[in-house]
């Protein structure tokens, strides 16, 4: 499982056009039917970063992957046939992109930057169980609405997994955070096996919190690398770059590389 990490700010526009050639026909015309440009920017960095990630992946030519969407909207591959069973998921927030690839069944990740919501304790009554509620009280005052960001990004990331996004019952989803990191209640509505549930949560240095959803066989043992994603243009895989920093976590760990490690730590 790879999360590779992208400041859309940094291409120019030479950057820009070399990734328009590598959209598909219906991606073009989704992008030339933005209207505002920061949206435009947005959509065109994330297709790129999606096929460029996916191909670092497999050794698939960036152009070549083809894209549908489930009923409520979440793309997978449809071509390659070959990689149909490969799990992707897309997140922006700012000018931050985060793009999760792996084989597991299912996947979400989601980012956010940890900005003080001045009406953050209403929206925890809307969105939180009363146990996260309880969670939250208990946290130190400086630091809740940093947690409730943490909630926050690891419900989105749990919505996305099963393709609901935030039309997933919010509230009646809960997790519990402990030493070995947070777990879902087996109570939610779509918990399905919560032994399958895998869930890691980042912060960066400069405010971004960032949560991963996943699914796979408890017994199975999960690696997650993060890779800046100006290592995408380099012509090296993603197995032979050494990690710079590594965190274990519960049942596997994560590994950072130089330039990922420079922002991110496990949270």
């Amino acid at each position: 499982m790879t999360v590779w990490l992208a400041r859309r700010g940094a291409a120019g526009p030479d950057q820009q056009a070399a990734w328009l050639t590598l959209l598909d026909a219906n991606e073009r015309v989704r992008w030339q039917g933005l209207e505002l440009a920061a949206v435009r920017d947005r959509y065109l960095a994330g297709r790129a970063l999606v096929r460029m990630a996916l191909s670092r992946h497999t050794g698939v030519r960036p152009d070549a992957w083809r894209f549908g969407t489930g009923p409520r909207g979440k793309p997978f591959i449809a071509a390659p046939q070959a990689w149909h069973g490969l799990r992707f998921n897309l997140s922006h927030a700012d000018d931050l992109l985060a793009c999760a690839v792996g084989r597991v069944g299912r996947l979400g990740i989601d980012v956010e930057h940890a900005r003080v919501l001045p009406d953050w304790p209403v929206l925890a009554r809307r969105i939180c169980s009363p146990a996260e509620q309880d969670y939250l009280a208990r946290a130190a005052a400086r630091r809740r609405a940093e947690q409730f960001c943490a909630v926050w990004t690891l419900k989105e990331a749990y919505g996305k997994a099963w393709g609901t996004g935030l039309a997933l019952p919010l509230a009646d989803v809960s997790f519990d955070f402990g030493p070995a990191g947070a777990t879902l209640r087996p109570s939610g509505r779509l918990a399905g096996n919560p032994a399958h549930w895998r869930f890691l949560q980042f912060r960066s240095r400069n405010g971004y919190r960032m949560a991963l959803a996943l699914t796979m066989p408890p017994e199975r043992r999960l690696h997650v690398t993060l890779r800046a994603a100006d290592a995408l243009a380099g012509p090296a895989s993603a197995a032979t770059v050494p990690a710079a920093v590594h965190w274990p976590v519960a049942g596997g760990r994560v590994h950072a590389d130089a330039s990922a490690a420079l922002s991110w730590e496990c949270a």
